[in-house]
């Protein structure tokens, strides 16, 4: 069983034009229920966004994937490799429409990946261990609610992330890194007060005033991390959202 065809781009046309290729139907017919990217037949079952920024700011109408790479190029590379800040926030900027994420990192000739890459997958791991619920099984934010972050939601918590600042928004480095500043997440649309504001990173309550449904967020500089900060906020269950999309 296949499960997904993905074509990086469009194959070479046959020298003999009557040659015969194959028709997304007939793959279908091979392989009931395969997912077939859209690049080689110019439509398929998601869309595909690839580069080191992600190319639109609206959530696709379907699935859609984001691939990009942790070095300047899919083949194995010892280095440099892309801040995991920067990482990060690339993937909350994708969670927050919508998109999955999909980091792309090139083995060497023994199948082995350069040791810089393990050691930011440990950071990575690491970050995952506390802020997971805001990337894994997490949605955009529901019809009627807006956020000045990138916001996820999933049941009835809201999750604000606090990415942190870079020279760049393209190929950023550690070094392209800006000081932390304090921040201010708001949270719009909200019909009543939230029954908890918290910092996933320590657990603990974060600064927060509620006013004609808006939610603003105080978070010092003291408490942020060179990595995405995230909130999260408890809506209060007596008094659900409004009804939309998840």
């Amino acid at each position: 069983k296949i499960d997904i065809l993905w074509f990086d781009g469009s194959l070479p046309a046959p020298r003999n034009p009557k040659a015969p290729r194959l028709t997304q139907q007939e793959i279908r017919q091979l392989q009931p229920g395969i997912v077939i990217i859209p690049r080689y037949f110019n439509h398929g079952d998601y869309i595909t966004f690839e580069g080191p920024q992600l190319k639109t700011d609206k959530r696709p109408n379907g699935w859609a994937e984001w691939c990009t790479t942790w070095t300047y190029g899919w083949d194995y590379q010892a280095g440099p490799f892309f801040s995991d800040g920067f990482i990060l926030g690339n993937l909350a900027q994708a969670r927050s429409l919508g998109i999955n994420m999909l980091l792309g990192i090139g083995p060497d000739a023994q199948g082995e990946l350069s040791p810089v890459a393990y050691q930011n997958m440990a950071i990575l791991a690491t970050w995952m261990k506390a802020n997971r619920p805001a990337v894994i099984g997490a949605n955009p934010l529901p019809q009627g609610e807006s956020a000045n972050v990138p916001a996820t939601a999933s049941g009835s918590v809201r999750y604000l992330f606090a990415i942190p600042p870079y020279k760049r928004k393209d190929y950023a480095h550690d070094s392209d890194r800006l000081p932390l500043t304090d921040a201010t997440l708001i949270l719009h649309g909200l019909p009543a007060p939230p029954r908890s504001v918290l910092l996933l990173g320590d657990g603990k309550p974060v600064a927060h005033a509620f006013k004609d449904g808006v939610l603003t967020i105080h978070l010092p500089r003291a408490r942020r991390t060179p990595l995405p900060d995230v909130v999260a906020v408890q809506l209060n269950p007596s008094n659900p959202p409004p009804p939309g999309r998840p």
